[in-house]
This record gives C-alpha cells, structure tokens and sequence, in this order.
C-alpha cells in the first residue's frame, strides 16, 4: 500500500471515528435529558394528583368545622337565653371561654378553603 493511502486512511478514518464519538456523545446526553424530563413530569402529576386528594380531604374536613361551629353557636344561643331566664350570665361561665377557644383559628380556616377551591 502506498504511503498516500495509507495517510488518507489513517486521517479517513479517525475523522469519521472522532466523528461517530462526538454523534454517539450526543445521543447519549439527548437521552439523559429526556429521561430526566420525563422522570420529572411523572414526579409532578404524581405529587399533584395527591396534593389534589389531599385537598379534597382538607375540604371535606374545614365544611365539617363550619357545621360543627355553627351548630356550636346555635347551642350557645340557646344557652345563653336559658342562663338569662335563670338570671344568669353564660358568659361568666367556663364552657363560653372553651367555646370562643373553637372559633380562635376560623379566619385562618375560611381563608385555607378559599385556597383549597383555587387548586
């Protein structure tokens, strides 16, 4: 073989090689990246569909505090008006401190269901 061949073949050769790594290189960090994409897009609707159970439980929970806080307001009417006909103040009485205690955080509730409905 002559030496002008075997050149050729040699810079041919390792061109289309260096050329071949390079592409391979390539391939190889497109892959990676959507790999890691779509590992990423399935992590986020997995925490968003729990989040959304978990906010449907969250709201089931704050409806049942305004029922039950409600119906807690309605019996403190009705108590105080009994406490009153026996001249009485109910709002001396211990039970209306622990009763206030049950609306201490309603501001903050009602403005969590606000956020809840947003999801």
């Amino acid at each position: 073989m002559s030496t002008e061949k075997i050149v050729m073949n040699a810079l041919f050769g390792k061109t289309e090689l260096a050329s071949q790594k390079v592409e391979l290189g390539l391939i190889e960090d497109f892959t990676k990246l959507k790999n890691d994409a779509i590992d990423e897009s399935m992590f986020i609707l997995n925490d968003y569909k729990d989040i959304k159970t978990r906010a449907k439980e969250l709201e089931l929970s704050v409806k049942k505090y305004l029922t039950t806080t409600i119906n807690l307001s309605d019996k403190v009417d009705e108590l105080s008006i009994k406490f009153k006909d026996l001249g009485l103040d109910f709002s001396k009485d211990k039970n209306f401190a622990e009763f206030r205690k049950a609306f201490t955080n309603q501001k903050e509730i009602l403005d969590i269901s606000a956020k809840i409905k947003s999801l």
